[in-house]
Parts: structure tokens; C-alpha cells; sequence
């Protein structure tokens, strides 16, 4: 496809002016028009030239989903500065090291969250802080009652060394030009979450986010219509997965979402029938939530026509049992941080269990011999995968030499790895198979968590699993499978009779050294707040 040359705003721009009036959002039951949304991104953009911002300027965004979240990012990107978006859930530590690491000049976070900044700020270039509460876009009388019931939390903070959200708001007919060069500037300093080292910061250009919704959106379009879907938007902003692919596709065609500021599952059902959803953005652990949940009515879900799921993989059990409960296909796709996020997109027409799809436009992928480093397309082995597109990252941030590891040039082609094994079917179909970083290392053998996973979660008793190495002299690494139990399971069940149930299941399976030799029952695996099992906080206990 042709990639537009233009900054990421401006498909938004347009919609703005061609569906003024038609709902952009929906948050906490409050309806904001295109027009609305458009007020408001212009007026913080004007705010931030106000407060001395300049086009490449860092801006941190340590908020939830809320309306603050989209004014704030596109009203960020509108005058070329650059958004740093940051996990509302991060300690101070964390946070601290995001801001001197891209050295933000400003940072907007929720007034809950301020006591961490207040703590930090003075180890920071920080210039301003701007406060908001969560609720501040709600009706006067909505939020004052939603105080007073605590339904709606609240922190007292500074106002002499804050500015309130609202008060960076400078509504005004004044036009804002800045040229933006969309294949050099960055859009986004979008921080990996750090599971296998210190985070890095992930350099995306205008161009690589505005290619990526736009030919994401292409492969949809012949079973989406712009301008009529009503798309969920329950995954993290602050992830690139909830920016371009749910938030671009949403704004940059004219679409309407249902915001959640957290993930409550059955508030989430609750809007998607009130809202009548025609498009549901999930993962792996959301769907395998809502089929656990004790009041999941599948018919809550009638109006959806098309379900993704990514940032994980997706076990063919949850894949098969939300199929049979619901009549619906998953659709999986693939993508990481630093390729803005997709590379792969299931075809809806031809969909194959288990698999992530093919690369979507202009993109090219292929696996690298583990052994050899040697690049090949065949069927027949497993391989690193590795790809090459529009949508790859520029590199990471004050980090040359972690971005020279992972790019590799092959016939005057420049391709990235990806880190995950992956293989490939006599149809170009691709396939996740294990990260190369989950590997269990046995007596040399290198084995496939996800392979012992999968045999785990076919016992019915089995809600979650995760398989790791746990380091050990005489083998390397001895495998380990921490198990979550269904939440209606037989309480007096007898422990050690289900472990060795369990391995019974494995053999016959797998090879005799693939098999657990240590089982964990516990209450709850880990994960950050986008869902991804945290297998390296399972590794440090």
C-alpha cells in the first residue's frame, strides 16, 4: 500500500472535520464528539507551546484510559513534541528512571499518582507537572457524587507546584504550524516493560505508527466500515497495542469506543451490550477471563463481529472453548513494541487455528536457523523470526549498542529479531512457538515451555499455567509448571494426587525430560496490567 507522508494527527484532523458531531468516545456514560475532542487536543497543544514546549520536546503520560490520556497524546503529537507514555501502575524507581532516561520536560499524571512524582521530581529535568483526577471530564454533579461515595478515587496534591489539567487548556482560534518530517521525528518514546533487563526506550516515528493503523485497518476493511464501529477500548493507552491499534483505528477513521479506566470484567460486558460494541480488541488473559467469570452471558456479546487478540499468545484452548461458547473466531495477530506494534494479521476469510496470521502489507518475514543464524522459509524447523517493514522501530533510545543486537542486514535488507521462535506452514501461515528467553535449558536440551503448557492446560481442572527453568548444577535448569486451579474446583482435593495426575497426562505427550519435576498450585500468576504472564518474577522467587 502507499504510506501517506504526513504526521499521525492529521487522518485524525480530517475525521474531526468529517464526523464533527458523530460520538468519538464513550467514558463513564459521558458522550465526546469528534468536535469535543478536537476543542480539547488543540487546546493542550496550545497549552504546551504556551508553557515553552518545542517540537521534539519529551512529554511523559503517566495516566490511566481517560479522556485526559487522548487530548493530552494527540495534542502532544500535533506540535511534533514527543509522547512518553508510563504504566500508571510503576513505582517511583521505575518512573524516575523513564523521566531522566528520556528526559521529559513535562509530565501529566493522575492526582493518585502524584505523591510518586512529588518524591522524585527534583532527580528529573521535569519542568511542570499537570494534575488531573480521572474524573475531571464528568458532569459537576456526577463527579462531585462519585467523590463523595468513593466511587470515583481521589489524592489530595499541591496546587502551587502543579497545573491543574484543565488550566493547560488554551482554547483559542490561533493555528499551530509545525512541519513534521514523518519518516525522522518521533511520535513516540515507547518503553519495553523491562521483564528481561532495565527498560529501553522504543524510538517510533510519525511514520512507523501511521503506517501501521493504516494498513492494520486495511486488512479489517472488508468486514469493518468507517465511521460505524464501535470498538472496546479496555487495553492500557499507555501500551503501544491500546495507542495505534485500538486508539488510531478508532480516531483515524472516524469509529466511536467504549473507554474502560481499568479492567473490570464485568463492567466491561456490561458496556459492550449497552454500547452494542461491533469490534472487541483483547488478549489472551482477558478472553480466558470472561470465561471464567461466574455471570458470562454470551449473549452479552451479540453485537461483536470481529474479535483480535495479541500481545500474547493465545492457547488453543481458550481459542476453542471461546469459539464453542460464543459461535465467534479469534482472530490473532502479532506484533511487539518495537514494530509499532503489528506485523502479522489472521486473513478472516481464511483462518487457521493456533496461528498468527501472515504479514500484513509492505512487510516481510522469515526465520533465522538457530544454530547457523542463517536465514530460511521452510516448513520443516523451527526458527527465529525476524522481520522487515515500515512499521520497525528507528532504534532505542541512547542504547546503540542494544540496537545493533538486534538488527541484522541480509542481502542489503535490514531485519529485525524479534527474540520469539516461531515456524512457518507450506502456506506462509506463521506460528508462535516459545521466546527464545523462556526456553528451558535441560542437560542441553532446549525445551519448549509452551509445548508442556499446552498438554497442562487440557486437564479442566487447569485455569492458568505458566513453565519455567529454575537453575540448578547438575541439569542446568531443572522445568518447573506453576498452575492457577479453576475457581470452582474441589477445595479438599488432594494436592500431590493432582500433581502426579498432571504428569500423568504429560507422558506419552512429551519426551520423558520435557516433564515437570516440580508443580506449584497458586492463587495468581503474576502479570502486568495489560495481561502479559510475568514469567521473570515467577524466575527471581
Amino acid at each position: 500500500i502507499d504510506i501517506p507522508g504526513e504526521g499521525y494527527i492529521e487522518r485524525i484532523e480530517r475525521s474531526i472535520i468529517q464526523y464533527s458531531s458523530k460520538t468519538a468516545f464513550y467514558f463513564l456514560d459521558k458522550e465526546f464528539t469528534y468536535q469535543q475532542m478536537g476543542e480539547q487536543m488543540h487546546g493542550f497543544a496550545k497549552g504546551l507551546i504556551k508553557l515553552g514546549i518545542k517540537k521534539g520536546d519529551k512529554i511523559a503520560l503517566y495516566l490511566a484510559n481517560s479522556p485526559q490520556f487522548i487530548f493530552a497524546y494527540l495534542g502532544i503529537l500535533k506540535i511534533g513534541a514527543v509522547a512518553v507514555p508510563i504504566n500508571p501502575l510503576y513505582t517511583e524507581s521505575e518512573i524516575e528512571y523513564i523521566l531522566k532516561d528520556s528526559k521529559a520536560k513535562i509530565i501529566v499524571c493522575l492526582d493518585l499518582n502524584y505523591g510518586n512524582i512529588e518524591k522524585i521530581e527534583k532527580n528529573t529535568e521535569l519542568e511542570h507537572v499537570i494534575v488531573t483526577n480521572i474524573a475531571d471530564y464528568l458532569p459537576k454533579m456526577k463527579r462531585m457524587i462519585g467523590k463523595l461515595v468513593k466511587k470515583i478515587p481521589t489524592a489530595k496534591y499541591s496546587k502551587s507546584k502543579t497545573i491543574e489539567f484543565k488550566n493547560a487548556i488554551e482554547i483559542n482560534q490561533e493555528k499551530i504550524e509545525v512541519k513534521i518530517n514523518s519518516k525522522q521525528d518521533l511520535a513516540c518514546l515507547q518503553y519495553t516493560s523491562g521483564t528481561t533487563g532495565v527498560p529501553k526506550g522504543v524510538m517510533l516515528t510519525h511514520n512507523n505508527i501511521v503506517f501501521d493503523r493504516d494498513s492494520g485497518y486495511k486488512m479489517l476493511e472488508p468486514f469493518i466500515n468507517s465511521g460505524e464501529e464501535i470498538m472496546v477500548a479496555l487495553l492500557p493507552f499507555f501500551h503501544i497495542y491500546g495507542q495505534v491499534v485500538v486508539m488510531g483505528s478508532v480516531l483515524g477513521f472516524g469509529n466511536s469506543m467504549i473507554v474502560f479506566p481499568r479492567p473490570d470484567f464485568e463492567q466491561l460486558l456490561k458496556g459492550v451490550k449497552k454500547y452494542k460494541a461491533t469490534v472487541f480488541y483483547g488478549i489472551p488473559s482477558l478472553y480466558n477471563a470472561i470465561l471464567n467469570l461466574d455471570k458470562f452471558n454470551e449473549r452479552d456479546l451479540d453485537s461483536v463481529r470481529y474479535y483480535t487478540s495479541g500481545a500474547d499468545f493465545l492457547h488453543p484452548k481458550i481459542e476453542e472453548e471461546w469459539e464453542k461458547k460464543t459461535n465467534n473466531k479469534i482472530m490473532q495477530g502479532y506484533g511487539l513494541s518495537e514494530t509499532s506494534p503489528v506485523t502479522h494479521v489472521m486473513p478472516f476469510e481464511n483462518k487457521k487455528m493456533s496461528s498468527f496470521g501472515i504479514p500484513i502489507s509492505n512487510t516481510y518475514a522469515a526465520l533465522l536457523d538457530l544454530e547457523t543464524d542463517k536465514i530460511f522459509f521452510s516448513d520443516k524447523k523451527n526458527g527465529e523470526l525476524i522481520v522487515s517493514g515500515p512499521q520497525v522501530m528507528k532504534g532505542y533510545w541512547n542504547k546503540p549498542e542494544e540496537t545493533k543486537k538486534v538488527f541484522k542486514e541480509i542481502d542489503g535488507r535490514k531485519w529485525f529479531r524479534t527474540g520469539d521462535i516461531a515456524r512457518i506452514d507450506e502456506e506462509g501461515y506463521f506460528y508462535f512457538v516459545e521466546r527464545m528467553k523462556d526456553m528451558v535449558k535441560y542437560k542441553g536440551y532446549l525445551i519448549s515451555a509452551v509445548e508442556i503448557e499446552n498438554i497442562f492446560y487440557k486437564n479442566p481442572l487447569v485455569k492458568e499455567v505458566a513453565v519455567i527453568g529454575i537453575p540448578d548444577k547438575t541439569v542446568g535448569e531443572k522445568i518447573k509448571a506453576v498452575v492457577v486451579l479453576q475457581d470452582n474446583y474441589d477445595k479438599d482435593i488432594d494436592a500431590e494426587k493432582l500433581k502426579n495426575q498432571l504428569i500423568e497426562e504429560c507422558k506419552g505427550k512429551l519426551a520423558p525430560y520435557k516433564i515437570p519435576k516440580i508443580i506449584e498450585f497458586i492463587d495468581e500468576l503474576p502479570k502486568n496490567l495489560i495481561g502479559k504472564i510475568l514469567k521473570k518474577e515467577l524466575r527471581d522467587k
